[in-house]
């Protein structure tokens, strides 16, 4: 069941909702290709390592409008995106974006 999930493409289109994570990453956008559309959704993440839109595949998308990021634990990080496009309608902060990914010329973050 688990190579169901790994394939290339697909998007998760989530609105007015709320997500929270005690162990791990609110959203996890890992899948190549792979897009999330996050619209009047609060992400909170409480564990150490965490991050509220995790992004570490390649050539990945999130498109968030009015989000609210929230993370509880040590070294944890609002949006971690190593290998794909982050936008972001309004203002943010807390935002990392890494160099350090295989196959991909790094990571862009668009904050309108």
């Amino acid at each position: 069941m688990n190579s169901v999930y790994q394939q290339p493409g697909g998007a998760a289109v989530v609105s007015n909702s709320q997500i929270a994570s005690q162990v791990s990453n609110g959203i996890n956008v890992n899948a190549g290709q792979a897009a999330a559309d996050p619209d009047a959704v609060q992400i909170t993440t409480k564990c150490d390592f965490g991050a509220a839109i995790c992004m570490p595949g390649t050539n990945t998308r999130v498109d968030a409008k009015n989000i609210l990021l929230e993370t509880k634990g040590d070294a944890a990080t609002g949006v971690c995106n190593r290998a794909g496009v982050f936008t972001m309608d309004g203002g943010s902060n807390a935002l990392y974006a890494s160099a350090y990914t295989m196959n991909s010329p790094g990571a862009v973050f668009n904050v309108r």
